[in-house]
């Protein structure tokens, strides 16, 4: 969703001071693990009740205060409280979110030093526990600068710990990029987007220390090289200068890049072909892969468009290689937005996609496709999806309860992809005729025997085409047809005389943006075949493709919990059923006389001691009355108690047998 503006509450959030407020009356600690407090503060006294708010949740690992303005002054009295979260829980905290704020470099060293717990003096089995990573995302931060840059890594460094510094937009020159690579060992992700101020030898000495570190997973340098001025030239590297100092970094044997984002650097086709060559022929296992922005579609009719059809089509080094890491198939996420590319482009990269064994994200957003483009991204999708479906045919062997060969090691030579279920061809000028041609590669419609993959795409961006009704409505009647495969599909595992063959992961919803959203009732249907399709298939079933994490489902948010402690208040205030109770009576404050159980158990009965206008009928006949008029039947002088008239108890010389 969109990020709300800063100092503002998201729409019908309660106050912090309420809700502060409502846990500090709770008599137990909130349970809440993932806490997100954007856009809650306007200040010094707002971050003291955020620090309450924090403190009440000693199982917090993941706490988002982004939006909130806040300065040093307040910042330095949130670090207190998240430094005792972390000593109190052996560093539960995992990631603190304070993107958009107004940080200096002493606000940075404090939170650092909070945060990032200090593991280089424990003992080996402690330390193993606490090691991390952890992750800092200081974004849009833009008083960090330099010098925050430098106490950041400087702090990593000497803590010990593994960690992800999240530096996007943070106002970091060529100082900054050079002060970071003296955390390169300690570093898991390192996000230096929007930061234009590095020159070639800094940009150089952290890119050699990164190509070092054994464990980055995660890089990200968009718009990192400076925008040209007019008439004149950038003062930073080339975008060929900054390639090759990243293929430099790539190539190594010892690399384990998984994520590369390396959008808006105005790189060619040339570029492009240093990197990805690189990519190949060292030892990242690459899987998402940014180069959104660039200048890509220039040079697609030159030899080195080659490379990313390449890698696109390249099956990486099979199963993993160490028993903890998960099997690597190649790239599964390629992002080619905004890159001039056409339908000429569109078809040569087609050719890839046919024999992808894992690709299954591609956007091509904002470029020039057209009808014919489209048509031939259609094709490669069924192509991709039948080498697909006969490459599985082993996993499906050893998993079916009929035919299982009991071969693992060959299940384990096979990847389990889905093939491409997200296509963003979103502000295209694609027409009837492509429309029409991805809409027949989203219908999908295997043997109902032996239900199994891959089902097809399950999201689809077409939004600015340039299509008409006739487009559209093949979309629309895709969409039905996923819906009819998946009331089929449920219809049979759920009845009578189900498949005993088949699984892999259940089909989805055909999502189309440019297209109304999906019905309420489509949704349900898609969630309990998910539910039944587990049930039956057992271990030959896989997750869902979206579907939550069992440990995401246990986890209490912030609003369930407060929602839970007034719901625990509201059983409290409830008032008890009662036989009796003893009232003292006001002219003699010594006697206590015991009022008669209720025999009509009228509702008003105990309340109209006090309260008697908080009721519907208070001149309901009750015990009371029948108390008042016991000794004195005549009414001119006991009647009833009226709505609002107060009556003492009868005096002790009227009490039955005397005073």
């Amino acid at each position: 969703g969109a990020m709300p503006a800063r100092g503002s509450r998201p729409p019908g959030a309660a106050s912090a001071e309420s809700v502060v407020q409502l846990v500090q009356d709770m008599d137990r600690p909130l349970r809440v693990r993932r806490l997100n407090l954007e856009g809650w503060s306007n200040g010094l006294d707002d971050a003291c009740l955020l620090g309450t708010l924090i403190l009440r949740c000693p199982s917090l690992t993941c706490l988002s205060l982004a939006q909130n303005g806040l300065t040093d002054e307040a910042v330095f009295s949130l670090a207190s409280c998240v430094r005792f979260l972390q000593e109190s829980s052996g560093g539960g905290l995992r990631e603190l979110n304070l993107r958009g704020n107004s940080l200096s470099p002493d606000g940075c060293e404090a939170v650092a030093r909070s945060f990032f717990p200090d593991v280089s003096a424990l003992p080996e089995a402690q330390a193993a526990r606490c090691r991390g990573p952890y992750a800092l995302d200081l974004s849009s931060n833009p008083g960090v600068g330099d010098a925050g840059a430098a106490a950041l890594a400087i702090e990593l460094k000497t803590q010990g710990c593994l960690g992800s510094l999240l530096l996007e937009g943070a106002g970091l020159c060529a100082a900054g990029f050079a002060s970071l690579a003296v955390a390169a060992d300690g570093l898991v992700q390192l996000d230096l987007s929007r930061n234009s101020g590095a020159s070639t030898a800094e940009l150089a000495a952290l890119l050699a220390a990164l190509g070092k570190a054994p464990k980055l997973e995660a890089l990200r340098l968009s718009d990192v090289l400076p925008k040209p001025a007019r008439g004149g030239t950038p003062g930073g590297p080339s975008p060929d200068a900054f390639a090759e100092l990243l293929a430099g970094m790539l190539r190594r044997e010892d690399s384990r890049l998984k994520q590369l984002a390396i959008a808006g650097n105005n790189l060619s086709g040339r570029s492009t072909q240093l990197v990805l060559e690189a990519v190949r022929q060292g030892g990242c296992r690459l899987e998402e892969l940014d180069l959104d922005r660039n200048c890509l579609g220039a040079s697609w009719k030159g030899a080195e468009s080659r490379s990313l059809v390449e890698l696109v089509n390249w099956r990486g080094q099979g199963p993993a290689a160490a028993p903890d890491e998960p099997a690597y198939w190649g790239l599964r996420s390629c992002s080619l937005s905004g890159n001039g590319i056409d339908d000429t482009a569109a078809a040569l990269l087609a050719e890839g996609l046919r024999r992808s064994a894992s690709l299954e994200t591609l956007r091509l957003s904002r470029n020039t496709i057209r009808d014919r483009g489209a048509e031939c991204l259609a094709d490669a999708l069924r192509d991709q999806r039948a080498y697909l479906s006969d490459a599985q045919e082993p996993l499906r062997r050893s998993l079916s309860p009929l035919t299982c060969s009991g071969d693992l090691a060959e299940a384990q030579r096979v990847s389990r992809s889905p093939g491409i279920v997200e296509l963003w061809l979103g502000r295209n000028p694609i027409g009837d005729r492509g429309l029409e041609a991805l809409a027949a590669a989203a219908s999908s419609m295997p043997e109902l025997n032996a239900p199994w993959g891959p089902w097809g795409l399950s999201d689809l961006g077409v939004e600015g085409h340039g299509a008409g009704r006739r487009g559209t409505n093949a979309l629309r009647r895709a969409q039905s047809s996923r819906v009819q495969l998946m009331q089929q599909l449920l219809r049979a595992i759920s009845g009578q005389c189900p498949p005993t063959e088949g699984g892999g992961a259940p089909p989805t919803l055909l999502r189309v943006a440019g297209l109304p959203a999906v019905a309420p009732e489509d949704e349900g249907l898609e969630a309990d075949l998910a539910r039944h399709w587990e049930e039956h298939y057992g271990l030959a079933a896989w997750p869902a493709r979206g579907a939550p994490r069992a440990d995401d489902l246990e986890e209490l948010s912030l609003e369930q919990e407060v929602r839970m402690a007034v719901a625990e208040r509201e059983a409290q205030d409830v008032a008890e059923t009662v036989d009796a109770v003893e009232v003292a009576t006001r002219d003699a404050p010594g006697v206590v006389t015991v009022v008669a159980p209720d025999k009509c158990q009228s509702p008003s009965w105990l309340q109209r001691l006090g309260l008697p206008s908080l009721w519907r009928d208070p001149n309901a006949p009750d015990a009371l009355d029948e108390w008042y008029n016991e000794e004195e039947p005549a009414p001119s002088k006991r009647g009833s108690l009226k709505p609002g008239a107060k009556r003492g108890p009868p005096s002790a010389s009227e009490e039955p047998g005397g005073a």
